[in-house]
């Protein structure tokens, strides 16, 4: 994440920090008497995974696909005056670059899982399962949301564990509830 401070004063030194990853730089701007200070913390505050409503090990395409539903549902054409996006879509835009890189990704991964900030989108709600439609096929489940949308999660998100469902046309977002069952060896 990155925090940027401005200041009208004469800085003409770098100075890095290497302890806490902070590093303070100066920019002489070509057309005022001023410069830039700019503090930029390393590392991000937010889970970029929760953000987007992804599990950890979403692929690529399930990233890409949750970017764009972050990005539309935090557009500013959707606000009204009463509500505000979820998230800035600076960060969401950050949190894709992360998680969409396989090099950035794995250092992301790395990181400890103590993070300060929002973790992701609250749940208005939590559903059953039980009270989503099915498909004919069984392996896609749809619940109406309030301003007539939908959820939907399929079988392999619940394979893999996940939650965390947003609506495709607001940016409600529910928790499914269910439990996975095991499949027995022995076919019991």
């Amino acid at each position: 994440m990155l925090f940027i401070f401005v200041l009208t004063c004469v800085l003409h030194t770098y100075i890095a920090l290497e302890l806490f990853e902070i590093e303070i730089f100066h920019s002489d701007h070509p057309f005022q008497s001023s410069h830039i200070v700019g503090l930029t913390l390393e590392g991000p505050s937010v889970d970029y995974y929760g953000l987007l409503s992804v599990s950890r090990d979403a692929s690529p395409a399930e990233i890409k696909a949750a970017y764009h539903r972050a990005l539309l549902i935090s557009h500013p054409d959707k606000q009204t005056r009463q509500t505000s996006a979820p998230f800035d879509i600076t960060l969401i835009k950050e949190a894709y670059a992360t998680l969409a890189d396989p090099n950035t990704r794995s250092k992301y991964d790395l990181r400890p899982q103590e993070r300060s900030g929002p973790q992701g989108p609250r749940p208005a709600q939590v559903v059953s399962l039980e009270d989503f439609s099915e498909n004919t096929e069984g392996t896609v489940w749809r619940y109406d949301c309030r301003c007539g949308g939908f959820y939907e999660i399929s079988e392999s998100d619940l394979e893999r564990g996940k939650h965390i469902v947003g609506c495709g046309s607001c940016s409600e977002v529910v928790w499914v509830g269910y439990e996975l069952a095991q499949d027995d060896a022995d076919g019991l």
